[in-house]
């Protein structure tokens, strides 16, 4: 039962959901989090956010991953979280709780999960794909929404 309720809390801290309060001690645990994963730890925390969204029933059609290789993004992106809360960020980790109460442990991994989801935004292959859509979008639309809201359009490129 303690498994499952930790497990469910760090599915929730993972799913990026707003935090509701945020102290000094859980923005220390945050950037501890970031400063003390690797680049593999990294891929392991994207491959697990990916593995958790395709589970969507509106995209798991799209997603040919199969019961193995769920289990086994689980498996590693729990070595990572148990090294980071239990070792690399112990001290901050024990600080955020006593301070912030336990929503310090998903509002820290909030700030971890952004930056791997910006680890996936930052990949030519991912951003080409999401700027993709622009050629569907009205310019003119945008150029009169900022237009009301007092900005200066972009010029346009030639």
């Amino acid at each position: 039962m303690r498994r499952a309720a930790v497990a469910m809390g760090l599915v929730l801290a993972l799913g990026l959901s707003g935090v509701a309060r945020a102290g000094p001690s859980t923005d220390d645990l945050g950037k501890c989090l970031v400063k003390s994963t690797t680049p593999g730890d990294r891929d392991s925390l994207m491959t697990w956010l990916f593995m958790a969204i395709s589970a969507h029933p509106s995209v798991k059609a799209m997603a040919n991953v199969t019961p193995a290789q769920r289990d086994d993004a689980d498996r590693q992106i729990a070595v990572v979280v148990q090294r980071l809360l239990t070792q690399d960020c112990r001290s901050q980790t024990v600080d955020a709780i006593r301070n912030d109460g336990m929503g310090a442990i998903q509002g820290s991994f909030t700030v971890l999960g952004q930056v791997a989801m910006g680890g996936l935004m930052q990949d030519p292959a991912v951003s080409g794909q999401i700027q993709g859509m622009a050629k569907y979008l009205d310019v003119q639309k945008f150029t009169a929404l900022l237009t009301d809201i007092g900005q200066a359009p972009p010029p346009a490129k030639k």
